[in-house]
């Protein structure tokens, strides 16, 4: 018998895609471009052409300045596990 491993919570979720764009500078995913594909009742994340936007323009890279991702993504509402999801993604 086939047992599907449990489904991550919204807030598990949520958490996730904002520490995924925190971590890869991703400042393209917005409430007008969600970037969200949802196929089969499986999330996911797609289009990270704006991630490691550095590499674009070199210069401005080394004066400390970052976006911030969960101040403009659409699931910053619901990531309250921010830290939870960060520990596990940091241990594999």
């Amino acid at each position: 018998m086939f047992d599907p491993p449990p489904r991550r919570s919204l807030a598990d979720e949520a958490s996730l895609t904002v520490w995924l764009d925190a971590f890869s500078l991703n400042v393209d995913r917005t409430a007008r471009n969600p970037n969200l594909l949802l196929w089969h009742r499986k999330l996911y994340l797609i289009d990270h052409g704006a991630a490691l936007f550095f590499h674009h323009n070199w210069p401005p890279c080394g004066k400390g300045s970052s976006p911030s991702p969960k101040s403009s993504t659409r699931a910053a509402p619901w990531a309250t596990e921010i830290e939870s999801v960060a520990a596990q993604a940091r241990t594999g």
